[in-house]
């Protein structure tokens, strides 16, 4: 998906699961559950104990299975524990200083839609500011 489709998406989330992974990667992240499953572990866990740990509240990091977009659009994720308004989701991703130089899109997906319902996450889409000369 590129830039122009995804912009629509801003802080409204899709109603049906028109963002997906490439088969490859979809395979990755498959492979890694089942992986996960044979540790008796489940993505929950994973990423609490890899990201959420010793009373971190929220962290951002890049999406290990991102969904399939444009390769001049990184996807991250926004991991958090605590109940975070929308306007303190804002600030958390627009404070993050990497981005300045970005244009940014982020959403969380609908309930039913959520891949990882246990772990409270919002979808982040960055894509470099090209300057008009």
């Amino acid at each position: 998906m590129n830039w122009a489709k995804l912009r629509q998406f801003h802080r409204n989330a899709p109603y049906t699961q028109i963002l997906i992974r490439t088969p490859h990667v979809q395979d990755l992240y498959d492979r890694h559950k089942e992986y996960l499953k044979m540790q008796k572990m489940n993505m929950a866990d994973y990423i609490k104990n890899k990201y959420l740990k010793n009373r971190c509240t929220w962290v951002i990091v890049r999406n290990s299975f991102p969904y399939a977009v444009t390769k001049d659009i990184i996807h991250k994720i926004l991991w958090y524990t605590q109940s975070l308004s929308q306007e303190q989701i804002s600030q958390i991703i627009q404070r993050h200083a990497e981005w300045e130089q970005s244009d940014v899109i982020y959403f969380e997906n609908r309930e039913y839609l959520k891949s990882i319902p246990q772990v409270k996450h919002v979808h982040i889409f960055l894509k470099k500011i090209t300057p008009i000369l």
